[in-house]
Formats: C-alpha cells, sequence, structure tokens
C-alpha cells in the first residue's frame, strides 16, 4: 500500500512535472534552432526526468497536468500558458526565424 500524499506534496509532483516539461521544450526548442548535439542530449534528458516523476503521479493517481502536452503550454499559474515566440527568444537568446 502506498502512502497518502499530502495536499503540498501532491502540488509538488504537479510542479515538478510541469517544470520537467517546460525545460523540455526549452531545450528541445533550441535543438531544432542549433545543430549542437548537446541540446537535443538535453531534451532527452528532461524527457527521462518528466517520465520520472510521471511515474509518481500515476503511482498515486493524481491528476497529470501534462497529458496531451503541447509544446510551451502549462497549467500552472506560475508558468505562461503560452510562450511566445518572442518570450522565448528573450529568454534564451535563441533567434527562432
Amino acid at each position: 500500500m502506498h502512502k497518502i500524499l499530502s495536499n503540498e506534496e501532491a502540488q509538488s509532483l504537479i510542479r515538478l512535472r510541469e517544470e520537467e516539461m517546460l525545460a523540455h521544450d526549452v531545450y528541445f526548442a533550441l535543438s531544432e534552432v542549433y545543430t549542437l548535439p548537446v541540446f537535443r542530449n538535453i531534451s532527452k534528458s528532461e524527457t527521462a526526468h518528466t517520465e520520472a516523476i510521471k511515474t509518481l503521479i500515476d503511482k498515486y493517481g493524481i491528476e497529470d497536468p501534462a497529458e496531451g502536452h503541447e509544446q510551451g503550454i502549462f497549467t500552472d499559474p506560475v508558468f505562461p500558458a503560452h510562450i511566445s515566440e518572442e518570450r522565448f527568444e528573450e529568454i534564451t537568446g535563441a533567434d527562432i526565424n
């Protein structure tokens, strides 16, 4: 039998899931702009992190905030609902066009 999580613990897992998705999205976008393998490798690593958090979310029966995730779109109000190309360029210094 699994420990019952407190609301705070459940919310932490939800936030971690979206933080990892954000990191994945940023590095994936960078890998599309730059041909350096480091960005693709980090993106893959972030995928592994987010899948590890998903395992815990599933284990404790928490609704997955990243179900059907679209790149750059998040449910947590701490993150922007959608990161525009202009904002992405500002954050990363990358010129998408």
